[in-house]
């Protein structure tokens, strides 16, 4: 029997942009999948345009609203793949982005996580903002902790489901929710890898989440004490710490900025 690939979608008043997300997952080449569809309190036409679709494939959750991760907690405990992996409702999945990361998958045992090449793409205007392509292979968890930018850009990997419990997403944080839920996938073992063709479209608004510069702020002090203890236990060096906190210190610095907020920017350490 072929493989059953999960696809966990989270929404939250997704009408304007829902109904092509599940098409582009009805389309693909690789037709072995459950769509896991989960409602997160919307209160506009969503539930309408989902269950529109007559396909038994689709498994459609309604829940009080209790944000994304919430959403993507109640998929991981539905779920029923061999595989998994995730698409928010506003963005595409090409249409092999199943078979070319399975295809990866299955090449060795010991491949836990597969990523691909993935298209950042203005939700307005379709403009091609970015093309992230991966290029590391291995176990990836000291890659997340530096956040280095070889083996993560969004929730793009597929995930073998092979955990005797699988982790779930932190439902405190309102960013940085998902490198933090891979860092915890990874943190046993596990070796990544990527596929080269393009495997989604991942649209980007005015109305992003890193607008909320104090849970960016949030997500990176959490960050930074689980690195730390990760060089208290002499996994990452000192200077590799040091290096980090001045990255993010940057990171900061340059959103303050681009908000505006100078003083905070100024003051920002």
């Amino acid at each position: 029997m072929e493989n059953l690939i999960s696809i966990i979608m989270p929404v939250y008043n997704g009408e304007k942009t829902i109904r092509n997300s599940i098409k582009s997952v009805l389309d693909q080449d690789y037709q072995n999948f459950e769509l896991l569809i989960i409602n997160d309190g919307s209160i506009d036409g969503t539930d309408t345009i989902v269950n529109s679709f007559s396909d038994n494939r689709i498994k459609y959750f309604a829940k009080s609203n209790g944000g994304v991760s919430s959403a993507r907690n109640v998929g991981i405990s539905e779920m029923k793949g061999d595989f998994f992996c995730f698409l928010d409702a506003d963005d595409l999945m090409s249409l092999t982005g199943l078979s070319s990361r399975l295809s990866v998958m299955l090449t060795e045992d010991d491949i836990k996580f597969v990523d691909g090449v993935v298209e950042e793409r203005d939700l307005v205007t379709n403009k091609l903002l970015r093309k992230y392509h991966p290029n590391f292979k291995g176990n990836p968890y000291k890659e997340l902790l530096l956040l280095n930018d070889t083996c993560f850009c969004c929730p793009s990997w597929m995930i073998r489901n092979d955990f005797n419990q699988l982790p779930q997403f932190s439902e405190s944080l309102t960013h940085g929710e998902d490198l933090n839920f891979f860092l915890d996938c990874t943190r046993e073992g596990g070796k990544y890898s990527y596929t080269d063709d393009v495997i989604m479209n991942y649209m980007r608004s005015e109305n992003s989440a890193m607008q909320n510069l104090e849970g960016l702020n949030k997500f990176y002090k959490q960050h930074l004490i689980q690195v730390e203890k990760e060089c208290d236990l002499g996994r990452i060096s000192v200077t590799e710490y040091r290096k980090l906190k001045k990255k993010i210190a940057r990171i900061m610095k340059r959103s303050y900025l681009k908000q505006g907020k100078y003083i905070k920017a100024i003051l920002f350490r």
